[in-house]
C-alpha cells in the first residue's frame, strides 16, 4: 500500500513537472516562434499570456466538478488534454493558430494541480500528508525551473517546434500510466449543488480567507519574483540560457527536498516552520544582490525554496483540512489564488523594474515574505487547537 502511495504521489508530480514547465519553457524559445512566425517578440509572448489566463480561471470550474463526479475521473481527461494540446502547438502555422492550441492547453492544464494536491490530501494520512503535498509543490517548481534549461536546449539543437513535442509526448506517456493507476471515477457527491454554492460553503468557514490570501502573496512573492531572476542573470552576468536554467533549478530541488520533510517539521514544532520559512525565503532572496557567483546564486535560490515549501506546504496542507470534504474546491481557490498572485507580482514587478531596477523587486518580496511568516504564523499557531478539531471531525465524518 505504502509503495502504491509512492508511485502515485510520482505519477502525480512527474505531471506537475510537466505542466508548470509548459508554460514556463516558452521564454527562452520565443525568438524562434518569432522568427519562424513573423512576428515580434511581445506579440509571440502572448503565447504565454494565452496559457495562463484560462489556467487561472478554469481552475475555479474543475474543483467542483471533482468534488462532484469524482477527481480521478476529471484529472484524467485534463491530462490527456494537455498532452494532446501540447502536442499541437508545435504543429502551429499562425499565429492565431499557436493562441488557439496554447490557450485550450491552458483550459486542460488548469485541472491539473488543483485536483492532483486534492488527491493527495485524500490518499495519504494526516502525518504524511504535507510531506507528500511539500513534495508535489516541489516537483512543480523543479519543472519550472529546468524549463528553461530544457527549452534552451531543445531550441538550440533542434526547434522550437521540438519542445511543444516533447511536452506533449512525456504528457501522454504520464497521463497513461495515471490511468492505469487511478480507474475510480464514481461520483462522491449526489447533490445538485451548483459551483456558487460550492465556494459559497468553503470561503465561509473559519480561517479559509486568511489562509487563501496568505497564498496570494506568497504567490505574489515567489512567482512574481521567480520570472524576473532569468533575466537578472542574464542582464548582469550574461550567463548562458543553460547557465540560467541550472541555477533555477536550486529552488526546485531544495523545494522537493524541504517538501518530502516538511511535514515531520510541523509536527515537531507546529505553525511556527511558516515563520521559520518566512525567515528563510526573505534571507536567501535579500542575499541574491550581494553575490556574483552562479554557485552561490544556485544556493541562494535553493533557501529561496526551502523557505517556500515551508510556508506554502503548510498554508495548502490547513486549508484542505479545515476545507474537507470538498477538497477539490478548496484546493481549486489555493491555485487560483497562487496564480493570481503570481500574474498580479509579475505585472506590479515589470512596472518596479522600469522605474526602479531589480534590487527593488528583491527587497520588497523580501519584507513581504517575513511579514507574511510573522502574521501568518502568528493566525494560525493561535488557532491551532481549533484547527486539530476541524481536521478530527472531517476524518470521523
Amino acid at each position: 500500500m505504502k509503495k502504491n502511495k509512492k508511485l502515485l504521489l510520482l505519477i502525480l508530480g512527474l505531471l506537475g513537472f510537466l505542466v508548470q514547465g509548459d508554460n514556463t519553457v516558452v521564454s527562452p524559445i520565443l525568438p524562434g516562434i518569432a522568427g519562424e512566425l513573423s512576428l515580434d517578440i511581445p506579440k509571440a509572448a502572448t503565447a504565454i499570456t494565452a496559457y495562463m489566463l484560462p489556467f487561472g480561471l478554469f481552475s475555479l470550474i474543475y474543483g467542483p466538478l471533482a468534488d462532484k463526479f469524482g477527481k480521478s475521473y476529471i484529472i484524467n481527461i485534463t491530462a490527456f488534454g494537455t498532452a494532446v494540446f501540447s502536442s499541437l502547438s508545435g504543429l502551429a502555422f499562425s499565429y492565431f493558430s499557436l493562441v488557439g492550441f496554447r490557450a485550450i492547453n491552458g483550459i486542460f492544464a488548469a485541472g491539473i494541480i488543483p485536483i492532483a494536491l486534492s488527491l493527495l490530501g485524500d490518499i495519504f494520512e494526516k502525518k504524511e500528508k504535507q510531506n507528500a503535498i511539500g513534495a508535489f509543490m516541489g516537483l512543480i517548481f523543479l519543472g519550472q525551473g529546468a524549463a528553461t534549461a530544457i527549452g534552451g536546449v531543445l531550441a538550440q539543437f533542434g526547434s522550437w517546434r521540438w519542445v511543444f513535442f516533447v511536452y506533449g509526448i512525456l504528457e501522454l506517456i504520464v497521463a497513461i500510466m495515471m490511468y492505469r493507476k487511478i480507474k475510480d471515477r464514481k461520483r462522491i457527491q449526489h447533490n445538485e449543488q451548483g459551483i456558487i454554492n460550492y465556494y459559497t460553503s468553503i470561503l465561509n468557514k473559519k480561517l479559509v480567507k486568511p489562509i487563501l490570501l496568505s497564498i496570494f502573496f506568497v504567490g505574489y512573492t515567489v512567482f512574481g519574483t521567480f520570472s524576473y531572476l532569468g533575466s537578472y542573470l542574464d542582464e548582469q552576468f550574461h550567463y548562458k540560457v543553460l547557465t540560467i536554467g541550472l541555477i533555477l533549478t536550486g529552488f526546485g530541488i531544495a523545494s522537493v527536498i524541504g517538501g518530502k520533510k516538511s511535514g515531520d517539521i510541523r509536527d515537531k514544532i507546529g505553525f511556527k516552520i511558516i515563520l521559520i520559512g518566512g525567515l528563510v525565503a526573505s534571507l536567501s532572496l535579500f542575499l541574491f544582490r550581494y553575490l556574483t557567483n552562479p554557485w552561490l546564486f544556485f544556493l541562494s535560490l535553493a533557501g529561496f525554496g526551502l523557505g517556500f515549501v515551508f510556508l506554502q506546504s503548510t498554508l495548502v496542507t490547513t486549508a484542505q483540512q479545515i476545507g474537507a470534504p470538498r477538497t477539490g474546491t478548496v484546493m481549486a481557490l489555493v491555485a487560483f489564488c497562487m496564480i493570481t498572485g503570481g500574474g498580479v507580482g509579475t505585472a506590479v514587478n515589470g512596472i518596479l523594474l522600469n522605474n526602479f531596477g531589480y534590487m527593488t523587486i528583491f527587497n520588497i518580496a523580501a519584507i513581504i515574505l517575513v511579514l507574511l511568516g510573522l502574521i501568518s504564523g502568528y493566525i494560525l499557531d493561535r488557532n491551532e487547537e481549533e484547527i486539530s478539531k476541524v481536521t478530527m471531525t472531517s476524518h470521523e465524518g
